[in-house]
């Protein structure tokens, strides 16, 4: 016997991807790091979505998946901490570490980082060789802008000691990372919306791949380098169960039973 629920309205996209963050939670809640709420994960993903409509469009199975990782990494999405942030491109969403995601796993590692841009006006030198060296003397009263940037540096520490290790880049280089991104130019990329943290990241990264790496650091840098990492293979099983095997398609009725209000369902 076929029985169809009418529905009264047709479904939001914010109540078709709250539901499908729902049925993502266990998955989530299985391999996130201990310190992350996996409720609170999907509440953040959820206000991303609404901050940027066109990752609603994405696949579902590319968000997922970024979300995964995210979690995995110990690493918060779109939230003030600035961690991470999920970007939508040509119908895929993308995971993107961001400065203060690097900075927080660096941190883990028993480092400390610190990263600073030096623009028109400023005092700067930088000595390589068996003493590294920067001094940067910052002129305030200059305009500190992205066109006015000349460098960018990271400069790392080992909490029990030791030199630092640091790199400096040029905006030139900081502009050829910059033309890597295959987002560079959307109005919600982060090279658009926040130009001088990007230029910071920039270093931080090549500081990261010079220290000591924890499995959670060694991952953001794979995702920066290759987005169709291994995770996606690793993790094929969990998307299609959280999308009730039908990863890019429409949602089916929930395992539990429970039903979106507005949505129709075929029994």
């Amino acid at each position: 016997m076929t029985s169809t629920k009418v529905a009264t309205r047709p479904p939001s996209p914010k109540e078709l991807m709250q539901a499908r963050l729902e049925r993502l939670t266990p998955a989530i809640a299985q391999i996130a790091a201990k310190h992350i709420d996996p409720d609170r994960m999907m509440k953040m993903a959820l206000m991303a979505c609404e901050r940027v409509p066109q990752l609603m469009e994405c696949s579902p199975k590319s968000l997922f998946m970024g979300l995964l990782q995210a979690s995995e990494m110990g690493l918060e999405v779109g939230s003030g901490f600035g961690h991470a942030y999920l970007l939508p491109f040509k119908g895929q969403a993308t995971l993107v570490v961001g400065y203060q995601g690097y900075v927080e796993l660096i941190a883990r590692t028993g480092r400390t980082v610190r990263a600073a841009n030096v623009f028109e006006g400023d005092e700067f030198s930088y000595e390589e060789g068996t003493e590294p060296r920067i001094v940067h003397r910052p002129n305030l009263a200059m305009p500190r802008t992205p066109a006015t940037l000349l460098y960018a540096y990271a400069v790392g520490h080992n909490i029990a000691g030791g030199p630092p290790v640091m790199t400096v880049m040029t905006k030139v280089e900081v502009e050829a990372v910059r033309q890597r991104s295959p987002s560079k130019n959307a109005a919600s990329s982060p090279w658009t919306t926040d130009y001088l943290a990007m230029a910071m990241k920039s270093p931080i990264r090549r500081l990261a791949k010079m220290l000591p790496k924890s499995r959670e650091l060694a991952q953001a840098l794979d995702i920066d380098e290759n987005p169709e990492s291994e995770s996606v293979s690793q993790w094929q099983t969990t998307l299609d169960r959280a999308l009730s095997g039908e990863p890019d398609g429409p949602l089916g009725p929930p395992a539990d039973g429970s039903e979106v209000e507005g949505v129709t369902y075929d029994r």
